[in-house]
């Protein structure tokens, strides 16, 4: 528990020093008083919508999470499927290419009695969602700002390119795991290929893992079975992502509405941010920090007037990840903390009896 402890603080403290830096080379060369004067003058009624639609993205992940869960008879409230996509977002954003989100709501559903096969299945079915959608929105925005995208910078151009192709071969993996047998006994052969292989294991360790492992993907493919069965469901999660990320990008629009902008339309706003994240999202930094603040500056560039440019990417990354990120280990806390207490308060009836 201690070493989770140093590494939870350590990965939070590298991302405040990655942040600072970040910052500080972007904001280096700007007015400081003139930013501190645009951002007082921002319209704050529209900073609160985009506040409003970052949130409402992370309520449509606990929605998918908690439809998911019932087609396996879990009947959990919305009150309780909101934590595990706060800790989702919150774990995802101070890992490198979010690698920490879902085995954190792994752990979490399986404090609350939800089998691992289960979770698992029911997570990797929302990340299947959410990497379609996400390639979908980036596609159509390529399509739509091809030209433009080019001609302002060929390496996010490429970035774009690469972030498309890795997020397809995401999918194409994602849908051969689920849905192909074959696939699934692949996997746990390499499994148990690496388990022989590794040093200072006993036999009888290794045969455990081995049987653990056998245990999970046999109740993967029935659980695979179960998601066929509720199409449906599947295309309620799809839709509901839809809704989640348009959400999400649309922050950007806010902002720009905020900071006084009429000339261009939502899909304008909506489909560039897409871009910013099919570009970073696959960086191995947390949060796709410097990638997505770069990107933002020269996709954005032709949006605003000078000198506007980078408290719209202030406002737009700070609503969308930094803010988020705050609100995340908040709630992360309160939940905690509700728990304990909770867990305090039984014992002392205890105790009393």
């Amino acid at each position: 528990m201690k070493n989770k402890n140093n590494k939870f603080i350590a990965n939070i403290f590298f991302l405040i020093l990655l942040t600072a830096i970040v910052f500080a080379i972007v904001f280096k060369n700007e007015d400081k008083k003139n930013l501190i004067s645009l951002l007082i003058s921002v319209n704050k009624n529209y900073v609160l919508c985009g506040i409003v639609l970052a949130l409402i993205s992370i309520l449509g992940e606990a929605f998918n999470i908690r439809r998911l869960l019932r087609i396996f008879n879990y009947d959990y409230s919305i009150f309780q499927t909101v934590k595990y996509a706060f800790v989702g977002f919150f774990f995802s954003g101070i890992t490198p290419s979010a690698t920490g989100g879902q085995p954190m709501q792994v752990y979490e559903m399986r404090k609350d009695g939800i089998e691992i096969s289960h979770s698992s299945l029911v997570l990797l079915i929302d990340l299947l969602s959410y990497q379609l959608v996400s390639f979908f929105f980036g596609l159509f925005a390529l399509t739509w700002f091809k030209s433009l995208i080019f001609q302002t910078s060929k390496g996010v151009f490429y970035l774009i390119i690469i972030g498309l192709t890795i997020n397809l071969i995401g999918i194409i993996f994602i849908l051969l795991s689920i849905f192909n047998p074959k696939m699934s006994t692949a996997i746990s052969k390499v499994l148990y290929f690496i388990i022989d292989k590794l040093p200072l294991i006993r036999d009888i360790k290794k045969s455990k893992f081995k049987t653990s492992i056998a245990t999970q993907i046999k109740e993967y493919n029935i659980c695979s079975k179960y998601i066929v069965q509720n199409k449906l469901s599947l295309l309620k999660t799809f839709l509901t992502t839809t809704v989640q990320m348009f959400s999400l990008f649309s922050v950007s629009y806010i902002v720009y509405l905020a900071l006084g902008g009429t000339e261009h339309s939502i899909l304008d706003l909506v489909f560039l941010q897409s871009l910013i994240y099919t570009a970073s999202s696959y960086i191995p930094l947390p949060g796709g920090i410097g990638a997505s603040e770069t990107s933002f500056l020269l996709l954005f560039k032709n949006i605003y007037p000078r000198g506007f440019i980078h408290i719209a990417m202030l406002l737009t990354r700070g609503i969308c990840f930094y803010l988020l990120l705050l609100i995340s280990l908040v709630v992360i806390l309160s939940y905690s903390f509700l728990k304990y207490k909770k867990l305090l308060t039984s014992n002392n009836l205890y105790s009393k009896l």
